[in-house]
């Protein structure tokens, strides 16, 4: 009976101490994977809204540039009269000091050597140019989305490496201790082992540190609060790259973007060539045109002056200019030197895009055969600590043996994650260069 009311003393504070983690679990959030993030980025990140409204700007743009090739109405109308004693000579409806006008207007252009359709199309191409924009702003998220996941993925396993580190460091210097206080002389081993365990104590809190300052970054990407709470769920074991189209690198829509600032500024070169070439337009109105209340009008009835000054007409207007001191000229040379350098930046896109698609494509094949290697090394390094303080528990080994052996179990797990954290990073970097 006593064995067993010691043995309930003893589990007692176990048990509530586990029920007490078992309980704040429950409330936590579960990880977040790397889905969830992506989704929550797209939904709720700052920056997007700001690039699609890029695409609604130039949606309207078409709308107005489509409209001008319709014909436009318009309600017009001019009251003026001249004081007495005052007007331009005589007869009323002659003279511009009395006129009355109420007229219905409508406009419509028959031909401007073809600035209206160029206008159109630079307006539709600024609609392809604009969402392209927006995909790749939507591509750049997701390529940051994926760094900083992975960055606070490495910073999750180094702080779990730095803990587990310090629980074998203070395993040590206990035994270090009991072979002290057995009468052995292991001050020096003592005040080594002290002091590696200080410094790896100040290791473990700068990976806290770069922990929380990771969890900060991925909040605010996510739309969420700075300040809340975040895990990272793991993520595959790194696989062999997969293998890739040779034209994967065209895909990406920064191309896209600048082709289509090209065909802006193509268009923008036929307007600007619209300038010398004749123009013909034609005008009807209907309504009322008069002398209005001018002084020298012929009296009669408001009735009758109305009657009389209703009326309508067309007017076929044409103009052709050839001379403008330089001005076409100029206009013209600036709209096909921007043409020029719109297709030179195609080119330019062009070599860029497919250097970090090979870039990437490369660095994730070479990071993967780091990976691989390193993980190798990592059992090789703990089992050659456990050696080591084996050991120096049965009294043959040395603490520099055992503190040498610690150092490579470090060195090897921080390696490991460090590659691991450049071969995602490749590997977003491939996505981002080498998928529509």
């Amino acid at each position: 009976m006593h064995r067993f009311s010691r043995l309930v003393r003893t589990t007692a504070p176990a048990g509530l101490a586990l029920l007490a983690i078992l309980s704040r679990g429950a409330r936590a959030e579960p990880p977040l994977t790397l889905e969830q993030a992506l989704a929550e980025a797209v939904a709720r990140n700052a920056r997007l809204p700001v690039a699609e409204m890029d695409v609604a700007a130039s949606q309207q743009g078409v709308l107005a540039a489509r409209g001008a090739l319709l014909p436009r109405l318009s309600v017009e109308s001019t009251v003026q009269v001249a004081p007495p004693d005052f007007s331009y000579g005589a007869g009323g409806a002659s003279s511009v000091a009395g006129e009355e006008r109420l007229q219905i207007v409508g406009r419509e252009t028959l031909y401007d050597g073809g600035a209206l359709r160029a206008g159109v199309a630079g307006a539709e191409s600024q609609v392809r140019s604009s969402r392209a924009a927006f995909r790749v702003a939507q591509k750049d998220l997701e390529l940051e989305v994926r760094t900083r996941f992975s960055e606070l993925l490495k910073t999750q396993d180094d702080v779990a490496s730095r803990e587990q580190g310090l629980d074998r460091l203070r395993s040590y210097l206990a035994t270090v201790r009991e072979r002290q206080a057995a009468g052995e002389g292991l001050q020096a081993d003592l005040l080594k082992t002290q002091t590696r365990l200080a410094s790896d104590q100040a290791d473990a809190e700068e990976a806290r540190r770069k922990q929380r300052a990771a969890q900060l970054q991925l909040n605010d990407l996510l739309g969420r609060d700075p300040e809340a709470p975040l895990v990272a769920a793991s993520l595959p074991t790194p696989q062999a790259p997969p293998r890739v189209r040779a034209d994967s690198w065209q895909q990406p829509p920064d191309l896209a973007q600048v082709q289509a600032d090209q065909a802006v500024a193509e268009a923008n070169v036929g307007v600007a060539r619209a300038g010398r070439r004749p123009h013909v337009d034609v005008l009807a109105d209907a309504g009322l045109l008069g002398g209005g209340f001018a002084n020298d009008v012929p009296s009669s009835s408001l009735g009758g002056r109305l009657r009389s000054d209703l009326g309508a007409s067309l007017t076929l207007s044409i103009s052709w200019p050839f001379l403008d001191f330089g001005i076409y000229q100029g206009q013209l040379g600036q709209a096909q030197a921007r043409a020029e350098q719109a297709r030179r930046r195609v080119v330019m896109q062009s070599r860029e895009t497919r250097l970090r698609w090979e870039a990437a494509r490369e660095d994730m094949a070479r990071w993967y055969q780091q990976v691989q290697l390193r993980q190798q090394a990592l059992p090789l390094a703990r089992d050659a600590y456990v050696l080591a303080e084996s050991l120096y528990r049965g009294g043959s080994g040395t603490a520099l043996e055992v503190l040498d052996a610690f150092s490579n179990l470090v060195t090897a797990s921080q390696s490991y994650t460090d590659a691991v954290l450049s071969y995602r990073v490749a590997e977003a970097m491939l996505l981002r260069w080498g998928t529509p």
